[in-house]
């Protein structure tokens, strides 16, 4: 009994020094990986907070945002109006350093016959509206409207944006809010996430709607939507869209992808 067991033993250890350690492959480096796009999710109503972190350090009337979807049954989809919204203040906070989007026509000074005049003309192409667009409005949101393009001998001409028809005032127990829309959601896009790479290629933006959220059925508007921002690098793109071929949509390499409507809204 003995023996069996030693010779047992024996054969055990033979065995264990034969047995070949398995290799195991270990990449201490790897392959540059260079993504075309990359995607983030977010909802409309944690966009507008950015959007409102943004405007309300810039201006001292500024009220909110929204992000109107809307369904475009010629394109057979959904797409995003934003809405900025600004709000008349007491007469002793316009200061000559608060920066507004709009002045109440009181504040311009009333002995100035030109501002006079530019009062009654406001006056009468707005139903008695009292409130004139500052000249810092216009410059700083001027970025994110939607201009009419020309093409004129192969020139791309802009026309001369008519703010007039961009906005609304809305008179409200509360106070006298004003929004503005014709706005550019990928312009937007652009400012807070920023339109260059770190090489220094040129970054376009798409977003698209990905579901209501709140809406218990077809009859009722949602309260928010779920929303898919997708960033495409353009160095990558080129090069992935020359190795497979492919066409890039002018829309890529020139002004972004305008994925907008405009209407006038109301509160």
């Amino acid at each position: 009994m003995e023996n069996n067991v030693t010779n047992n033993v024996a054969e055990n250890t033979n065995a264990t020094e034969n047995v070949v350690e398995v290799l195991k492959l270990d990449m201490e480096a790897h392959a540059p990986f260079n993504p075309v796009a990359d995607t983030a999710i977010t909802t409309a109503n944690d966009l507008c907070k950015i959007i409102n972190s943004i405007f309300s350090e810039v201006f001292k009337d500024y009220y909110g945002c929204k992000l109107n979807v809307t369904y475009v049954s010629n394109y057979y989809s959904y797409v995003i109006a934003p809405v900025l919204y600004f709000k008349v203040l007491d007469k002793s906070e316009y200061t000559k350093d608060a920066v507004t989007a709009f002045i109440p026509m009181s504040e311009i000074e009333a002995d100035n016959p030109i501002a006079r005049v530019r009062r009654y003309t406001r006056m009468a192409a707005n139903n008695g509206v009292k409130v004139e667009m500052t000249e810092n409005g216009k410059s700083i949101l001027e970025e994110f409207v939607i201009k009419n393009n020309k093409i004129n001998n192969n020139i791309r001409l802009k026309d001369e944006f008519d703010w007039s028809q961009a906005y609304n005032v809305i008179p409200k127990e509360t106070g006298t809010y004003i929004n503005v829309f014709k706005l550019d959601i990928i312009s937007l896009l652009r400012m807070i996430y920023g339109d260059k790479a770190a090489d220094g290629s040129r970054q376009y933006y798409n977003i698209t709607p990905n579901g209501p959220i709140g809406a218990m059925n077809q009859y009722q508007k949602p309260s928010n939507w779920n929303l898919i921002i997708m960033r495409l690098n353009s160095s990558n793109l080129n090069y992935a869209a020359n190795q497979l071929g492919l066409y890039i949509q002018s829309q890529f390499m020139d002004d972004g992808m305008p994925n907008v409507i405009t209407e006038k809204l109301s509160l």
